[in-house]
């Protein structure tokens, strides 16, 4: 082993060699025994990361875990276009028949149709009786009413066959022959009074010819059958107040009477 340096300097006593001849060179002797381990130094800095090795073989797969809660649902999508239509179904079996509904509403009348042929003339019938009679006042009379009841005089339009007759006043029909009698009658006032109609035979009210309104009016009508004997008088009355009634021009009053067996 040489001993100097490169200054000629003894790197081992400290000399040195000005000229270079008197070079001294030291042996090493045998390596002693290697010391004990010294105690490990401070941890230096952490060196550049190395460069990414290569990607290892993918490890078996792993066990399923446990499914997890379901997550909140989301907002409803927006609604998709129509798909095409299907084929038609079978026609299914025909439903319970349902409850009638309410009757509707009349139509309006249709057009007249046109008429039909004539059909054959009947049989004449029997003729039971030409006894009638028929009389009006239609001069627009004034009626003075009281409680107990008023003739209505009948003097115009008299119509009468030999079996009924008319008296002087024109207040009463006398039926002379016993029969089956229709006997009608009609007043029409020009003002609506609180009075009642009827007929009266013999001098009685006859009850079902009687009408008595509750409120004024204006228009009084009935008629009725009525078996009668030889000799029965017929009047037609105003009743029920004391007042004046006036009766309408043309059919103010009407008294008919038909026998019909």
């Amino acid at each position: 082993m040489n001993c100097f340096d490169d200054n000629e300097r003894c790197c081992c006593c400290g000399n040195s060699n000005a000229n270079g001849n008197d070079r001294i060179i030291i042996q090493n002797g045998p390596a002693g025994a290697t010391g004990a381990t010294g105690p490990a130094g401070p941890r230096g800095l952490t060196g550049p990361t190395g460069a990414t090795g290569a990607t290892g073989c993918t490890g078996a797969t792993g066990c399923t875990g446990a499914t997890g809660p379901s997550g909140v649902t989301g907002p409803t999508g927006p609604t998709g276009p129509r798909g095409e239509n299907g084929y038609r179904g079978a026609t299914g079996p025909t439903g319970a028949t349902g409850y009638a509904g309410a009757t509707g509403a009349t139509g309006a009348t249709g057009p007249t149709g046109p008429m039909g042929p004539t059909g054959p003339t009947g049989e004449a019938g029997e003729q039971v009786t030409g006894n009638s009679a028929s009389a009006t006042n239609s001069s627009n009379a004034t009626i003075p009413v009281v409680l107990a009841g008023t003739n209505i005089p009948l003097p115009d339009w008299q119509t009468v066959t030999s079996g009924i007759s008319m008296n002087a006043d024109n207040t009463e029909f006398m039926i002379n022959v016993a029969g089956k009698y229709l006997i009608m009658y009609e007043v029409h006032l020009t003002t609506p009074l609180a009075v009642g109609t009827r007929l009266v035979l013999n001098g009685t009210e006859y009850s079902p010819s009687t009408i008595q309104p509750l409120n004024p009016e204006t228009g009084f009508n009935s008629s009725v059958l009525v078996t009668c004997d030889a000799g029965v008088s017929v009047s037609l009355e105003l009743f029920g107040v004391n007042t004046s009634a006036i009766l309408h021009t043309g059919a103010g009053a009407t008294l008919t009477i038909i026998q019909l067996a």
